[in-house]
Protein backbone atom coordinates (compact mmCIF):
# COMPACT_ATOMS: atom_id res chain seq x y z
CA UNK A 1 0.00 0.00 0.00
CA UNK A 2 1.57 3.45 -1.05
CA UNK A 3 1.95 6.41 1.29
CA UNK A 4 -0.61 8.11 -0.22
CA UNK A 5 -3.38 5.42 0.85
CA UNK A 6 -1.46 5.15 4.35
CA UNK A 7 -2.00 8.93 5.59
CA UNK A 8 -5.67 8.36 4.19
CA UNK A 9 -5.22 11.62 1.35
CA UNK A 10 -7.29 12.44 -1.11
CA UNK A 11 -6.32 13.99 -4.78
CA UNK A 12 -3.16 13.22 -6.92
CA UNK A 13 -0.02 13.32 -5.96
CA UNK A 14 -0.73 14.82 -2.59
CA UNK A 15 1.65 13.52 0.97
CA UNK A 16 1.81 14.52 4.42
CA UNK A 17 5.08 17.09 3.36
CA UNK A 18 2.36 18.57 1.11
CA UNK A 19 0.29 19.36 4.31
CA UNK A 20 3.15 20.57 6.51
CA UNK A 21 4.27 22.86 3.76
CA UNK A 22 0.29 24.15 3.38
CA UNK A 23 1.37 24.68 7.68
CA UNK A 24 3.95 26.51 6.99
CA UNK A 25 2.90 28.74 4.21
CA UNK A 26 -0.17 29.42 5.95
CA UNK A 27 1.61 30.11 9.53
CA UNK A 28 3.81 32.82 8.61
CA UNK A 29 0.16 34.93 8.15
CA UNK A 30 -0.98 34.17 11.48
CA UNK A 31 2.38 34.98 12.67
CA UNK A 32 1.57 38.78 11.39
CA UNK A 33 -1.93 38.55 12.60
CA UNK A 34 -0.92 38.03 15.86
CA UNK A 35 1.78 39.97 15.87
CA UNK A 36 0.12 43.23 14.38
CA UNK A 37 -2.53 42.58 16.91
CA UNK A 38 -0.28 43.20 19.61
CA UNK A 39 2.33 46.19 18.47
CA UNK A 40 -0.28 48.34 16.38
CA UNK A 41 -1.70 49.48 19.98
CA UNK A 42 1.74 50.00 20.98
CA UNK A 43 2.60 51.75 18.05
CA UNK A 44 -0.31 54.25 18.26
CA UNK A 45 0.71 54.63 21.75
CA UNK A 46 3.97 55.66 20.50
CA UNK A 47 3.00 58.02 18.25
CA UNK A 48 0.44 59.63 20.20
CA UNK A 49 -2.75 58.46 18.78
CA UNK A 50 -6.37 58.81 20.65
CA UNK A 51 -7.64 55.94 22.43
CA UNK A 52 -10.97 55.88 20.22
CA UNK A 53 -8.34 55.11 16.84
CA UNK A 54 -7.08 52.70 18.82
CA UNK A 55 -10.33 51.16 19.85
CA UNK A 56 -11.35 51.65 15.60
CA UNK A 57 -7.94 49.75 14.75
CA UNK A 58 -8.69 46.93 17.03
CA UNK A 59 -12.79 46.70 15.65
CA UNK A 60 -11.07 46.54 12.00
CA UNK A 61 -9.16 43.42 12.90
CA UNK A 62 -12.57 42.03 12.39
CA UNK A 63 -14.59 44.25 11.07
CA UNK A 64 -13.63 44.32 7.65
CA UNK A 65 -13.49 40.60 7.39
CA UNK A 66 -16.43 40.14 8.50
CA UNK A 67 -17.93 42.38 5.28
CA UNK A 68 -15.72 40.52 2.89
CA UNK A 69 -15.67 36.66 4.12
CA UNK A 70 -18.60 35.52 1.81
CA UNK A 71 -17.26 37.71 -1.84
CA UNK A 72 -13.63 36.26 -0.69
CA UNK A 73 -15.02 32.90 -0.39
CA UNK A 74 -16.97 32.76 -3.65
CA UNK A 75 -14.04 33.97 -5.72
CA UNK A 76 -11.68 31.58 -3.82
CA UNK A 77 -14.17 28.61 -5.05
CA UNK A 78 -13.37 29.82 -8.89
CA UNK A 79 -9.86 30.59 -8.54
CA UNK A 80 -8.69 27.97 -6.15
CA UNK A 81 -6.84 28.37 -3.21
CA UNK A 82 -3.52 29.05 -4.42
CA UNK A 83 -4.37 32.71 -5.59
CA UNK A 84 -6.19 32.77 -2.81
CA UNK A 85 -3.16 32.61 -0.44
CA UNK A 86 -0.86 34.91 -2.62
CA UNK A 87 -3.61 37.61 -2.31
CA UNK A 88 -3.93 36.99 1.40
CA UNK A 89 0.18 37.49 2.00
CA UNK A 90 0.00 40.61 -0.56
CA UNK A 91 -2.45 42.26 1.55
CA UNK A 92 0.14 42.34 4.78
CA UNK A 93 3.31 43.63 2.14
CA UNK A 94 1.01 46.09 1.23
CA UNK A 95 0.30 47.30 4.86
CA UNK A 96 3.50 47.35 5.81
CA UNK A 97 4.91 49.31 2.84
CA UNK A 98 1.75 51.82 3.49
CA UNK A 99 3.44 52.26 6.92
CA UNK A 100 6.50 52.64 6.03
CA UNK A 101 5.73 55.45 3.40
CA UNK A 102 3.59 57.31 5.88
CA UNK A 103 4.09 56.38 9.58
CA UNK A 104 0.82 58.27 10.84
CA UNK A 105 -1.65 57.14 13.28
CA UNK A 106 -4.12 56.74 10.51
CA UNK A 107 -1.93 54.82 8.21
CA UNK A 108 -2.14 52.04 11.60
CA UNK A 109 -6.29 52.06 11.00
CA UNK A 110 -5.38 50.27 6.99
CA UNK A 111 -2.93 47.82 8.55
CA UNK A 112 -5.38 46.76 11.00
CA UNK A 113 -7.91 46.69 7.75
CA UNK A 114 -5.45 44.90 6.03
CA UNK A 115 -3.87 42.17 8.21
CA UNK A 116 -6.62 41.45 9.97
CA UNK A 117 -8.84 40.48 6.41
CA UNK A 118 -5.46 38.64 5.17
CA UNK A 119 -5.53 36.55 8.01
CA UNK A 120 -9.55 34.96 7.96
CA UNK A 121 -8.63 34.97 4.08
CA UNK A 122 -5.29 32.68 5.13
CA UNK A 123 -7.51 30.62 7.28
CA UNK A 124 -10.19 30.01 5.04
CA UNK A 125 -7.77 29.08 2.62
CA UNK A 126 -5.68 26.98 4.46
CA UNK A 127 -8.67 24.85 5.64
CA UNK A 128 -9.95 24.45 2.21
CA UNK A 129 -6.60 22.90 0.81
CA UNK A 130 -6.72 20.77 3.85
CA UNK A 131 -9.85 19.52 3.84
CA UNK A 132 -9.24 19.07 -0.32
CA UNK A 133 -5.89 17.02 0.57
CA UNK A 134 -6.86 14.87 3.31
CA UNK A 135 -9.42 12.21 3.26
CA UNK A 136 -12.62 11.59 4.81
CA UNK A 137 -11.16 9.84 7.84
CA UNK A 138 -8.35 11.67 8.77
CA UNK A 139 -9.40 15.22 7.86
CA UNK A 140 -10.29 16.27 11.44
CA UNK A 141 -6.27 15.24 12.80
CA UNK A 142 -5.00 17.17 9.91
CA UNK A 143 -7.31 20.16 10.86
CA UNK A 144 -6.16 19.47 14.17
CA UNK A 145 -2.23 19.84 13.21
CA UNK A 146 -3.09 22.64 11.15
CA UNK A 147 -4.62 24.55 14.66
CA UNK A 148 -1.70 23.37 16.09
CA UNK A 149 0.89 24.79 13.65
CA UNK A 150 -1.20 28.31 14.04
CA UNK A 151 -0.58 28.42 17.61
CA UNK A 152 3.32 27.68 17.86
CA UNK A 153 3.48 30.48 14.92
CA UNK A 154 1.50 33.00 17.06
CA UNK A 155 3.94 32.46 19.87
CA UNK A 156 6.96 32.94 17.85
CA UNK A 157 5.72 35.45 15.58
CA UNK A 158 4.54 38.36 18.22
CA UNK A 159 8.06 37.03 20.39
CA UNK A 160 10.51 37.97 17.16
CA UNK A 161 8.42 41.65 16.53
CA UNK A 162 8.08 43.01 19.83
CA UNK A 163 12.04 42.52 20.32
CA UNK A 164 12.27 44.38 16.61
CA UNK A 165 9.67 46.97 17.97
CA UNK A 166 12.00 47.97 20.87
CA UNK A 167 14.96 47.51 19.03
CA UNK A 168 14.70 49.15 15.90
CA UNK A 169 11.24 50.70 16.02
CA UNK A 170 8.15 50.49 14.82
CA UNK A 171 9.02 51.10 10.59
CA UNK A 172 10.92 48.21 10.99
CA UNK A 173 8.84 46.02 13.04
CA UNK A 174 5.88 46.34 10.68
CA UNK A 175 7.98 45.93 8.19
CA UNK A 176 8.85 42.25 9.29
CA UNK A 177 5.59 41.44 8.94
CA UNK A 178 5.33 42.21 5.45
CA UNK A 179 8.41 39.88 5.54
CA UNK A 180 6.38 37.41 7.25
CA UNK A 181 4.30 37.51 4.07
CA UNK A 182 6.67 37.34 1.97
CA UNK A 183 8.27 34.30 3.09
CA UNK A 184 4.59 32.88 2.43
CA UNK A 185 4.72 33.75 -1.21
CA UNK A 186 8.45 32.11 -1.26
CA UNK A 187 6.77 29.41 0.55
CA UNK A 188 4.05 28.78 -2.64
CA UNK A 189 6.97 28.40 -4.86
CA UNK A 190 9.61 26.83 -3.05
CA UNK A 191 7.72 24.11 -1.06
CA UNK A 192 5.43 21.57 -1.58
CA UNK A 193 1.86 22.21 -0.49
CA UNK A 194 -1.63 21.70 -0.72
CA UNK A 195 -2.66 24.69 -2.66
CA UNK A 196 -4.53 24.55 -5.94
CA UNK A 197 -5.47 26.32 -8.81
CA UNK A 198 -8.97 26.18 -10.10
CA UNK A 199 -8.61 25.44 -13.91
CA UNK A 200 -11.77 25.86 -14.87
CA UNK A 201 -14.54 27.80 -13.83
CA UNK A 202 -17.80 26.45 -12.79
CA UNK A 203 -20.64 28.96 -14.20
CA UNK A 204 -23.81 29.25 -12.98
CA UNK A 205 -27.02 29.23 -15.27
CA UNK A 206 -28.43 32.82 -16.36
CA UNK A 207 -31.50 34.07 -15.99
CA UNK A 208 -35.02 33.20 -13.64
CA UNK A 209 -35.16 30.05 -12.57
CA UNK A 210 -38.73 27.85 -12.69
CA UNK A 211 -40.46 25.90 -10.21
CA UNK A 212 -40.62 22.72 -12.32
CA UNK A 213 -36.91 22.86 -12.54
CA UNK A 214 -36.97 20.75 -9.38
CA UNK A 215 -38.80 17.77 -11.54
CA UNK A 216 -35.13 17.21 -12.93
CA UNK A 217 -34.87 15.79 -9.27
CA UNK A 218 -36.00 11.86 -9.85
CA UNK A 219 -37.27 11.13 -6.50
CA UNK A 220 -39.44 14.96 -6.58
CA UNK A 221 -41.61 13.13 -9.72
CA UNK A 222 -44.57 11.29 -8.96
CA UNK A 223 -43.61 7.85 -9.83
CA UNK A 224 -40.90 6.02 -11.93
CA UNK A 225 -43.28 6.45 -15.24
CA UNK A 226 -45.46 8.99 -15.07
CA UNK A 227 -46.47 12.30 -17.17
CA UNK A 228 -45.79 15.78 -15.19
CA UNK A 229 -48.30 18.38 -16.56
CA UNK A 230 -48.58 22.07 -14.99
CA UNK A 231 -52.05 23.52 -16.95
CA UNK A 232 -52.72 27.26 -17.18
CA UNK A 233 -56.69 26.53 -17.50
CA UNK A 234 -57.76 23.49 -18.43
CA UNK A 235 -55.96 19.89 -18.59
CA UNK A 236 -53.20 19.38 -20.85
CA UNK A 237 -53.58 16.42 -23.48
CA UNK A 238 -50.70 14.99 -24.87
CA UNK A 239 -51.11 15.11 -28.83
CA UNK A 240 -47.49 13.22 -29.74
CA UNK A 241 -44.27 12.07 -28.03
CA UNK A 242 -41.16 11.27 -29.56
CA UNK A 243 -38.48 8.87 -27.19
CA UNK A 244 -35.06 8.30 -28.04
CA UNK A 245 -34.84 4.80 -25.84
CA UNK A 246 -36.11 3.13 -22.98
CA UNK A 247 -34.92 4.88 -19.79
CA UNK A 248 -34.64 7.97 -21.21
CA UNK A 249 -36.72 11.33 -21.17
CA UNK A 250 -39.84 11.61 -23.55
CA UNK A 251 -40.65 15.06 -24.96
CA UNK A 252 -44.27 15.34 -25.76
CA UNK A 253 -46.29 18.24 -28.02
CA UNK A 254 -49.34 19.73 -26.21
CA UNK A 255 -52.72 20.98 -27.53
CA UNK A 256 -52.82 24.97 -27.56
CA UNK A 257 -53.59 26.81 -24.56
CA UNK A 258 -51.77 24.06 -22.37
CA UNK A 259 -48.44 24.84 -20.70
CA UNK A 260 -45.88 22.34 -21.87
CA UNK A 261 -44.33 19.57 -19.98
CA UNK A 262 -41.06 19.68 -18.22
CA UNK A 263 -40.74 15.87 -19.39
CA UNK A 264 -42.34 11.92 -19.25
CA UNK A 265 -40.07 9.93 -17.00
CA UNK A 266 -40.30 6.74 -17.84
Amino acid sequence: MSRFANAGLSGPGITPVHLHGTFVISGFIMAALASSRLIVPLVAISIGASHFLMGVAGALFTAVPMLLSVPFGRWMDAVGTLPAIVFSASMVVIAAVLYGLMPTPYTLLAVAGLIGTAGVFTHMAATRAIGAGAGEVHRARWLGYLVLSYSFFTFIGPVIITHALESLGAVVAIGMLGLFALSTIIGTRALPHGFTRQDRVVTQPVGPRKAHDLLVIRDLRFGSSSAVFLPRTRPCIPSSCHCTSVGSVCRCQMQAGCLQPLRWAI
